[in-house]
């Protein structure tokens, strides 16, 4: 047999599902207020957030939330906005929350006139675009006469803002998103030097859906990962001991896009002239609820009163007719053998 021989760098194919994102410089937001320019229009796209165990459940309340990874939408259509398209999403077919997002570039006026490019990556949930969209009735500018309001990208008339992030708040009620109000920013035209600043191209790096052998490629990966932690019956271990992970399966505490992205290096090729730019988000991007489904409801029948028969746990159930957390053997104690929080040993 003939000696095969390696592959230069640029021959590789790497996997289909390879993080698109991953390389993209995203914004960093604290509680101190940050200025802001957008100079670009937003991107969408959808992600749905899946449970690497499929049989863990969620408990109102509680601080800990199942450990989930997330997979782009492949039904996703950016025209409606919504899954729309017949993509054949695995995700969607096992009807998991999509999440929508949207990515913008923006000027971070403090990096400005560093080493490095100013540009970087907003990422928003539709909540957080809001927001930005309802300060165009502010943006008010006397053009031939009139007065007429803007949104706050218009590269003329758009405005510099001012954003910082609580970590302490829910939600949308993170974002905190004001009009600068610094005189020179009522007034505030891009320059020349900062319509050339390279934007990121994210329809050059976003996955071409459209293209049936990368869609079916991505949406059996996503399958294989799916079917592992249990979404599509009995849950299956690899080789390797690992559950539910598969290429593209983040760790635990990785990409949680509840807060505000931390900035990376960015990807040369993903950037284009005039505009570069990621919570995450946020929102409430959140693992999405688990399937309640196959969750029977608690028993009717009678607990047995006082003596050995007692069941400790019989007063500590909740909306899912469990106790605080979902079951893992049948009580030994409870006359109907019904499953409780834990074995009363």
């Amino acid at each position: 047999m003939q000696r095969r021989k390696r592959k230069s760098m640029d021959d590789c194919k790497p996997s289909a599902d390879e993080r698109w994102d991953t390389n993209l410089s995203m914004l960093k937001v604290d509680g101190n207020f940050k200025k802001v320019r957008l100079i670009d229009d937003p991107f969408a796209f959808g992600r749905h957030w899946v449970q690497v165990d499929a049989s863990e459940v969620f408990v109102k309340g509680s601080k800990k939330r199942p450990k989930s990874y997330p997979r782009d939408c492949t039904n996703f259509d950016p025209e409606t906005e919504a899954a729309t398209f017949k993509g054949g999403c695995p995700a969607c077919e096992k009807d998991i929350n999509m999440q929508k997002s949207y990515l913008i570039n923006v000027i971070d006026r403090d990096a400005q006139g560093g080493r490095g490019s100013p540009v970087f990556v907003w990422q928003m949930t539709p909540g957080v675009l809001s927001k930005v969209l309802k300060l165009k009735a502010l943006n008010v500018h006397k053009v031939n006469g009139e007065n007429k309001t803007y949104h706050v990208n218009h590269p003329k008339y758009g405005r510099d803002l001012q954003v910082s992030y609580d970590e302490s708040k829910v939600g949308d009620a993170r974002w905190d998103i004001q009009l600068s109000s610094h005189p020179d920013d009522f007034d505030c035209p891009l320059t020349d030097e900062e319509k050339k600043l390279k934007c990121f191209d994210f329809e050059d790096v976003y996955p071409d859906f459209e293209d049936e052998g990368l869609r079916s490629a991505y949406n059996q990966s996503t399958k294989d990962s799916m079917r592992r932690g249990g979404h599509f019956g009995k849950k299956e271990v690899e080789s390797g001991g690992a559950l539910g992970k598969s290429m593209g399966t983040p760790d635990d505490d990785d990409d949680d896009e509840d807060g505000p992205s931390v900035q990376t290096a960015a990807k040369p090729q993903a950037m284009k002239s005039q505009v570069d730019v990621g919570d995450d988000e946020d929102e409430d991007d959140a693992p999405p609820p688990p399937d309640l489904s196959n969750i029977k409801a608690k028993d009717s029948a009678p607990a047995s009163s006082g003596g050995d028969n007692e069941c400790p746990h019989e007063d500590e159930g909740d909306e899912y007719g469990f106790g605080k957390f979902p079951a893992t053997k049948l009580c030994r104690k409870c006359p109907n053998k019904r499953a409780c929080v834990a074995a009363c040993e």
